[in-house]
């Protein structure tokens, strides 16, 4: 059946319009633009460092980096998280903060304690086990002097010399062992500690021999006059010495 020509204009009108709208659909889906595609890298999103609001793009700051690691250094932002630094540029290098000492530091730093001086004084110039002159052996550490046999010291002994009234004669601690207290006797080399010092000890003063010697006394130091000996030998010491004072 043959359809009027009102029907036949209609038809190809409508047929137009489908055929107009189809070409401009197919125009637009070929210049459409794409978002990027998930399989860019990382390194091309470095490079890129525009895309902001992505996740997992990273923001440049001052400049591109090449690799996760001088990233993470910089400072970049990794999406959400925002990484600190953890290098700080000191000079030409870059180093960790904790490793870095300015002027300030080195002022602030407490002073080095100065060993203390040793003491000047002069040796006695008689043996404290006999109390002859002669040929003695001086200790580096206090005015006692000894003949070599009276210390049982071979005469080539090289080296410094500590007399025997630096440890305790009983047990053998020094002050440091034995509560830091030696109690040294005036009239013999024997020294001891707390625990050996014998009961019939008399404690004095000072060592007023070796205060005239300019030796100072320590606090590590008591003086005793240890035994009966020791006693008498004090009193004829004494009794010489008044002796030897002119007459007024």
């Amino acid at each position: 059946m043959t359809k009027p020509p009102e029907a036949r204009r209609a038809a190809a009108s409508s047929h137009a319009r489908r055929k107009a709208a189809a070409g401009s659909s197919a125009s637009g889906s070929s210049s459409r633009t794409f978002p990027p595609s998930s399989s860019r890298t990382f390194h091309d999103s470095l490079e890129a460092g525009k895309h902001g609001g992505q996740r997992g793009d990273i923001r440049s700051k001052k400049r591109v980096a090449g690799s996760v690691f001088e990233a993470i250094e910089q400072g970049y932002e990794l999406g959400k998280r925002q990484v600190k630094a953890r290098l700080v540029k000191h000079g030409q290098d870059y180093v960790l903060p904790i490793n870095m000492t300015t002027d300030s530091n080195r002022s602030a730093a407490p002073p080095k304690e100065k060993p203390a001086r040793k003491q000047r004084f002069i040796n006695s110039s008689v043996c404290q086990y006999c109390h002859d002159g002669g040929d003695l052996i001086c200790c580096d550490y206090c005015p006692v002097s000894m003949h070599f046999v009276c210390a049982g010291v071979t005469r080539n002994h090289a080296g410094q010399w500590l007399c025997p009234q630096h440890k305790c004669c009983g047990c053998g601690r020094k002050a440091q062992g034995a509560g830091g207290l030696l109690f040294r006797c005036t009239e013999c080399p024997q020294a001891f500690c707390e625990d050996c010092l014998p009961a019939n000890a008399q404690i004095v003063t000072e060592n007023v021999r070796f205060t005239q010697l300019g030796y100072r006394n320590s606090k590590a130091v008591c003086y005793v006059i240890c035994n009966e000996q020791c006693v008498k030998v004090a009193e004829q010491r004494n009794a010489m010495e008044q002796d030897e004072l002119p007459d007024v």
